[in-house]
This record gives C-alpha cells, structure tokens and sequence, in this order.
C-alpha cells in the first residue's frame, strides 16, 4: 500500500518554495484573495479541490464515492496528492508560517497528525452549519477536546494478525505473551510506536498521560528476541507471506490482503485490547474563503452515512457515522469495534493530545526498545 499509515517517519522540512506560481497552480484556485459570492450568494467555486490521500484503495475508494457525489453536486473536480503525510504537514506547516497558501485544500492523514494540526494552529475549524453531517458522527468521530477543527473518517485496530499454518493463540492471549520464547524470531514488529505502546501500558496498568513509562520501555526490550523484522504493511505482508515471519500486530487490511495470496490467516485482539485509532481529514487554514467553504462541503461528502459506509467497506475499516453501516463481516468482531460499548470493551483509544505533543519522544523511545 503506497504511503502506509505505519510510516511514523517525520519527513524533513522540505526547501522553500522556489515558484510560488508552481505552489498555487497545483491548488484549487491561484486567487489567493477572497473571490466574491456567486449570485446565489454561495461562495465562488473554484475549478478543483486537491485532497491529499494515500493510494488504492483509500483513493480509488473516494473517486467512487464521496468525490463523486461532491462532483456531481456542485461541478468541482477533485484530485488526489499522495504525497506521504509527513512531508505534506511539513509543507503545510510551513506555507501558514511563511503566510503562503497550502499545497492542498483537504488534508486526509493520521488522526495524531490532525491533532498536532489543531495544536499548531494549522487547521480551520469545521463549520457544523456546513459540515452538517459532523452531528451523526459517534464519539470516535469527533476530536477529543469536543471541538471541530476535524472530522475523523473511520477507525480502525492493530490486532496480532497470524498464520495460522505455523501458529494458534489461545483466547486469553495477552500482548506480555509476545515475550514468550515461543515466539522467538517469528512477529513483525510494527514501524511506530502506537500500535504496542498503549495496549502494553495498559497490561502493566501505566496511564500514558500521567506515569512513568520506564517499565514500558523495559517490557517492550525483552519482545527483542521476538522480532523477525520490522517494517509498515508492505513489510509485513512479504515476511509473512514468504514464511519468515508468522505473526505481528497490524491492521486488519494486511490480513485480507494476505488470504488474497493464499495464506490463511487469523487474527485475534488479545485481553488488554487494541489501540483504537483513527484517520482524519482537516481544511488547513489560509486557503481563501471560498475554497475553505467548499473543501468544507467536500468533508461533509466524505462523512456522509452512505459515502462512508461504501468507502468503509471498501477498504475495510470501521465507519465512523453513527447511520453508516460496518461490513457484514466486521460486525460482533472485536478488531472492529463500532458500538459505544464495542469500543469501551476492546478499544484503547489513543490519547491523541498527548500523542501529538510527545509523539518524537515515544517515537525515539520505541525505536531503541525494540531495536536487536
């Protein structure tokens, strides 16, 4: 999968812009004043909105449902820019610092990233007079603060994904188990730290927010003779597949992917529970203010109860509007929890102010803990 959601990587500031013109024409509109209302007195439309997204199927998928209709409805065209989500913050970033427009209208990224994005001040809140569809959102879909500044699209879990030709887990399997010598050189271990760092806390009984996480980082060394490689999706599917790995902690997409090349796999939420996170979608601020409006409309597409359910099902994660519905599949399996009372039972939800603020340091910590 073309820029996958593991990549934790922060890419580096990338140059200045060196053609402002190159910047802008890549956007919706090279106007970077206000244009006026149209007779009806709705914004001014501009030729295109550009999305930032990964690849198929999150792409694909958006072209077949929300874009669509978003198209259909109000004649705007949208594209797709899938430049990694790291470099495409940094460039936001830095075009609201150098008071230069951002290289895109819609960023689609990792729920601790729209975060960071709130924090610095670089996304503009959604207008629930315009994002009406943000009121059917469950709680998982909304930021955790209660305010509006994004919309989380869908969720999704990291549970021990595992071929089942070389290996069984038992139903009271917990994350300290990856330590067992059973395991030795045999599980992936995931690029970045959410996917062990909250389910394993809470298997010691660590507030992330509040204690010390030493201990954390002390279990997370003796998972060392545990791993067989380490790596994002891609990674994981070929270790996998080729049968030098049998297990790791990932999405649940890897696992579909694997059983279309034939290897059987299950996949199991161990007792703790499963980080529970989200993907996002934020305006960034300084776009003008028509195109913020309908890069607004664009998001209520995309959170719209259909839209979502087809693009959801799609791509196989868990919607995030409350009318939406799960996948036939999905539904009373604890990797997909929908329900309030889903999430609580098998949910660790990433405490994503937190995150985003000590999210380098974690990122560094994890990295040497699980390092061989």
């Amino acid at each position: 999968m073309k820029n996958s959601r593991l990549t934790g990587q922060k890419w580096p500031l990338l140059a200045a812009f060196t053609a402002a013109a190159a910047l802008l024409a890549a956007c919706g509109s090279s106007d970077t004043t206000n244009p006026a209302n149209s007779s009806d007195g709705t914004p001014e439309k501009p030729d295109k909105l550009v999305v930032r997204s990964w690849g198929a199927p999150f792409s694909t998928g958006l072209e077949e449902t929300a874009a669509k209709t978003f198209t259909e409805e109000t004649g705007i065209k949208v594209e797709f820019d899938l430049t990694d989500y790291g470099e495409i913050q940094a460039k936001v970033r830095q075009a609201v610092q150098s008071n230069q427009r951002p290289p895109v209208d819609v960023v689609y990224t990792i729920g601790i990233f729209a975060e960071q994005a709130k924090l610095e001040g670089l996304s503009a809140p959604l207008n629930p007079a315009v994002v009406t569809n943000f009121d059917d959102l469950t709680v998982a879909g909304k930021p955790q603060d209660g305010g509006t500044d994004y919309a989380n699209v869908y969720s999704y879990t990291f549970p021990v994904i595992y071929d089942k030709a070389q290996r069984d887990l038992p139903e009271d399997f917990s994350w300290l188990d990856i330590a067992d010598p059973d395991f030795d050189r045999s599980f992936v271990m995931a690029a970045t730290y959410e996917v062990l760092l909250f389910p394993v806390a809470k298997a010691l009984g660590l507030d992330v927010e509040s204690d010390d996480l030493e201990p954390l980082w002390e279990t997370l060394e003796t998972f060392r003779p545990a791993a067989c490689g380490a790596g994002m999706d891609v990674e994981f599917i070929q270790l996998v597949q080729s049968g030098e790995c049998d297990s790791g902690a990932f999405i649940v997409g890897n696992a579909f992917s694997l059983q279309d090349a034939g290897v059987d796999v299950g996949w199991l939420v161990p007792e703790e529970g499963v980080t529970y996170a989200s993907d996002s979608m934020y305006v960034p601020t300084g776009l003008p203010e028509n195109v913020e409006h309908w890069s607004q409309v664009f998001i209520n597409h995309v959170i719209e109860a259909d839209n979502l359910t087809n693009w959801t099902n799609e791509v196989g994660v868990i919607p995030t509007n409350s009318n939406s519905q799960p996948r036939e599949d999905m539904i009373n399996d604890p990797a997909f929890p929908f329900t309030d009372e889903e999430i609580a039972e098998y949910g660790i939800p990433i405490p994503l102010d937190t995150a985003a603020r000590l999210t380098d340091e974690w990122q560094e910590r994890y990295e040497a803990s699980i390092r061989r």
